[in-house]
C-alpha cells in the first residue's frame, strides 16, 4: 500500500461512464448535461473511460475500442476538443466531484503516434517489428526504454495539470511496478492527493501470462504504488454463486481471506458490474435480490462503483466499441436506494472499523459486522429471499433499520429479512472477542 493512501477513499462512490455511450450526442457536452443527475446519486468521483483518439488499424467494432489509443496526449475529436474537455472537468469540480481518467499504459493502437515515431518503444516480434502479447488490435509497450518511461510520466502529469484528480490504470499489472512507483513519486510533487486505482486481474489470467514468461504483478505487489485495486480475486466467486455454480461460503471465505493477503490498510474497489463484466441484472431477476446485492456492495469495505446504466437496471452488456447510448428505463426505487446508501457509506465506522463476515449458516443469509471503538454496525442480507433466521450479536429488543423500518431481535436472532437490514449501534460495550489474544 502506498504509504500516503488516504483511508477516506473507503467511503467514496465512483461512477464509471463511457462518453461514447453516455448520451445521444456521444460527446463531452452530453456527459456534462447529465452531471446533476449523477451527483444526485451520491457520486464522489466520475471515472471517464479513455477519452483519447482511437486507432483505425485492426479496429474492433464500428467505433473501435477506447482502449486502443492513438495519442495519449489527445482527445477523441468525436467527443469534442480540449476546451470542451476542460469545460467538463470544471463542471464536475463545480459539483463537488472529482475526475478520474482511464489510462492505458500497457499498449497503444497499431497506428499510434508512438508506433509511427518510436517503434523501438515496443516489444519486438521475430521480424523485428512491434508486437502484441495478448490483444491483437494493439502493440505492447516495452518499459525497458528510459525515454518511454519519461514520456509516459510526463503524459501522466500533463492530464493532472488540466485538473484530473486520479487515474484508473488499465491492466496495470502488465506494466512494470518500477514505472508505477516512479510515476506516483513524480505525481506527488504536484498533487499528493492524486488517486491511483489499478485494474488488477483474475488469477487465471495472471497465472496464464506468467506461465508464458511475462512478469505480471499480483495485487499485493501493486499496493506499493496504488491506493485501490480491483476485487477480481473474489469476483468469480460472486458470479459463480449467482449462476448456481458456487456457494455463498466460497465467496465469503474469499472476502475474508483478503484481510490476510494484503497490507493492513488495503482498499478494494467493490462492484456488482463494470464494462468488462456481466451486468448484475443479467444475473439477478427480482428487485428484491437487486436491492440485497446493491446494499451489500455498499456495505463492504472499499469504494463502491456504479457503472453507467446500473441505476437504470440495464441487463445487456454495453458495446463500448459501438455508438449506441445505453437504454434508460426509469427505476426510481433503485435510485432512492442509492441515495439512501450514500450517508451510510460515509459513516466513520465503515472506513475505520474492522469488518467481519460470518460463515453463512444457510446458502442465502449473510451477516456481517464492523467493530470500532464503542460502535457496532451490522448488515443482514438474504440473497435468495429464503425463510429462516439470522443470528445477531445483540440483546433482544427492537432496532432501527437505517434503510427504513425496524427489526426485532428475539432469542438472539431475527427472521430472515426480505429487504436488506443495516443497524448502527452506538455506546455498546463490545467484548472484542475477535481480537482476544491466543492463550497457549
Amino acid at each position: 500500500m502506498a504509504l500516503q493512501t488516504n483511508p477516506e477513499l473507503n467511503s467514496k462512490i465512483i461512477y464509471e461512464l463511457n462518453v461514447q455511450n453516455h448520451s445521444e450526442t456521444h460527446d463531452f457536452a452530453g456527459t456534462e448535461a447529465d452531471l446533476d443527475r449523477i451527483k444526485d446519486l451520491g457520486v464522489d468521483i466520475v471515472w471517464l473511460m479513455p477519452i483519447h483518439p482511437r486507432g483505425e488499424k485492426m479496429k474492433i467494432g464500428p467505433c473501435g475500442s477506447p482502449y486502443s489509443v492513438r495519442d495519449f496526449r489527445g482527445v477523441n475529436p468525436d467527443y469534442g476538443d480540449f476546451a470542451s474537455f476542460q469545460k467538463l472537468v470544471d463542471a464536475i469540480h463545480a459539483r463537488g466531484m472529482q475526475v478520474m481518467l482511464d489510462i492505458v499504459y500497457n499498449h497503444t493502437s497499431q497506428d499510434s503516434v508512438l508506433v509511427e515515431q518510436h517503434p523501438e518503444y515496443f516489444y519486438q516480434g521475430p521480424d523485428g517489428k512491434p508486437m502484441y502479447r495478448f490483444w491483437n488490435d494493439v502493440y505492447d509497450l516495452d518499459y525497458s526504454h528510459e525515454e518511454l518511461c519519461q514520456y509516459m510520466i510526463e503524459t501522466a502529469l500533463f492530464w493532472a495539470k488540466l485538473g484530473v484528480d486520479g487515474y484508473r490504470c488499465d491492466v496495470a499489472p502488465m506494466v512494470p511496478l518500477s514505472f508505477w512507483t516512479r510515476a506516483r513519486a513524480a505525481m506527488d510533487q504536484i498533487n499528493p492527493n492524486f488517486v491511483w486505482l489499478a485494474e488488477t486481474h483474475h488469477y487465471p489470467f495472471l497465472t496464464k501470462m506468467r506461465d508464458r514468461g511475462y512478469n505480471l504483478h499480483c495485487d499485493a505487489e501493486m499496493y506499493q504504488a496504488f491506493d485501490i485495486t480491483y476485487d477480481y480475486d473474489v469476483h468469480y466467486f460472486y458470479e459463480d454463486y449467482l449462476k448456481g455454480k458456487g456457494t455463498l461460503k466460497q465467496y465469503v471465505d474469499g472476502l475474508n481471506r483478503q484481510k490476510a493477503m494484503y497490507p493492513m490498510n488495503y482498499i478494494k474497489l467493490r462492484f456488482l458490474e463494470n464494462h468488462d463484466q456481466a451486468r448484475v441484472c443479467s444475473l439477478v431477476h427480482t428487485d428484491e435480490q437487486l436491492a440485497m446485492w446493491t446494499a451489500f456492495c455498499y456495505f463492504l469495505k472499499g469504494p463502491a462503483l456504479i457503472y453507467a446504466g446500473q441505476e437504470f437496471k440495464v441487463a445487456g452488456r454495453s458495446a463500448f466499441n459501438g455508438a449506441e447510448a445505453f437504454p434508460r428505463r426509469e427505476a426510481p426505487w433503485l435510485c432512492d436506494l442509492l441515495r439512501a446508501l450514500r450517508p451510510i457509506k460515509k459513516l466513520p465506522i465503515l472506513t475505520h472499523g474492522a469488518i467481519f463476515l460470518e460463515e453463512p449458516e444457510q446458502d442465502s443469509i449473510l451477516v456481517g459486522r464492523y467493530e470500532w471503538q464503542n460502535e457496532l454496525f451490522l448488515g443482514v442480507f438474504n440473497f435468495h429471499l429464503v425463510s429462516g433466521k439470522a443470528a445477531l450479536p445483540l440483546p433482544d429488543g427492537t432496532y432501527e433499520n437505517l434503510l427504513g423500518g425496524t427489526v426485532t431481535v428475539k432469542d438472539g436472532a431475527i427472521p430472515a429479512p426480505l429487504r436488506p437490514v443495516l443497524l448502527h449501534i452506538k455506546d455498546l460495550k463490545l467484548e472484542q472477542g475477535s481480537f482476544k489474544e491466543h492463550e497457549g
